[in-house]
């Protein structure tokens, strides 16, 4: 019975949190979200190239603002049943949202949300019968603070509903500790394709009420796009 409404409370709060996570991402948007030139104007001198960043899900509302409002990205988005390889051709930047590919596309850094890169290399945990293992009610323990993706985050009360149980290989780098387990990853070669593993689903956790989370989308995908 206490567990119960235990999981209510929870899903009461992560309801809360979109709701005012919403608020704060309109917010913040007309201030962030630089205005587009008008057709066949020319960008002025010196002024940043926005990054081209493709999202493939099947719908979640912040991650999607959270790009759009950095106002440095210029945002296409394809649901999973109609992505395909040559989608991911010329971006920057492609985020698979709770979605793996059948394999990586040839260019352009990687965020995965709730999925893992094609391949096997960052593997989730499973138990005796080959069950995939997750952990629930987690908070932060630590984060790297000299990473790029990092430098712009405070994971102040953070706290997720689920995540998959990772098996960490020696070359990646925990990005985000939680007190059970990594929470967020990176390929730590930088010699090879940059990428980022989220090991939950965002709408599974609070994170969308913390201003660290498109500050954490800004960082995290201009690091993916090298710049």
């Amino acid at each position: 019975m206490r567990r119960e409404r235990n999981r209510q409370m929870t899903s009461r709060f992560i309801a809360l949190a979109w709701l005012t996570g919403l608020i704060l991402l309109t917010a913040l948007m007309p201030g962030a979200v630089a205005a587009e030139p008008p057709a066949g104007d020319k960008p002025a001198a010196g002024a940043a190239i926005k990054m081209s960043i493709l999202l493939v899900t099947d719908g979640d509302f912040f991650l999607a603002k959270a790009i759009e409002a950095n106002g440095l990205s210029r945002v296409r988005i394809v649901t999973p049943d109609h992505y395909t390889a040559t989608y991911s051709e010329g971006f920057d930047v492609i985020v698979f949202d709770r979605f793996t590919p059948a394999a990586l596309p040839k260019t352009g850094g990687l965020l995965f949300v709730d999925s893992l890169p094609p391949g096997g290399v960052l593997k989730q945990s499973v138990d005796n019968k080959g069950s995939p293992l997750t952990i629930a009610a987690s908070a932060v323990k630590d984060w790297k603070k000299d990473h790029p993706a990092m430098k712009a985050f405070t994971p102040t009360k953070l706290y997720v509903e689920s995540a998959r149980k990772l098996e960490v290989p020696k070359d990646w780098t925990t990005l985000l500790e939680g007190d059970k387990g990594p929470l967020i990853v990176a390929d730590g070669d930088a010699t090879r394709r940059r990428q980022i593993v989220l090991a939950f689903d965002v709408m599974k956790s609070n994170w969308p009420l913390r201003v660290s989370f498109p500050q954490f989308v800004l960082e995290a995908t201009q690091y993916l796009a090298g710049r």
